[in-house]
């Protein structure tokens, strides 16, 4: 709950056509079946807008999935993560799912 800003979370059930990318490195530090997701490019989705330290992924590796139909998820605006620096300032919107690689949950 965190990762989200205060009063953005909604809990959902994924539709039929709910997809999700998802930036990783290759499982140094993020992989590509991770928990957080974004729906779409916007001019928040970077490294600040989702207030992501390199040092939690180095985004080096794109990947769009489909979250199964029926699947509950969290969707928000990403919170800050300014003790990571100034420059972490959240806001994008993102997705959560929970450990889509126990519950088979990215298709």
């Amino acid at each position: 709950m965190n990762s989200f800003e205060k009063g953005t979370i909604t809990v959902e059930k994924a539709g039929n056509d709910l997809h999700g990318i998802r930036f990783h490195d290759f499982g140094k530090n993020a992989q590509p079946n991770g928990q957080y997701l974004f729906e779409s490019f916007t001019p928040q989705t970077n490294r600040s807008g989702l207030a992501l330290p390199e040092e939690w992924n180095a985004m080096t590796g794109i990947k769009q999935w489909q979250v199964a139909p029926g699947t509950t998820i969290l969707r928000g605006r990403a919170a800050p993560q300014l003790e990571y620096g100034s420059q972490f300032t959240g806001g994008a919107e993102q997705i959560f799912v929970l450990q889509p690689w126990k519950y088979g949950s990215l298709l």
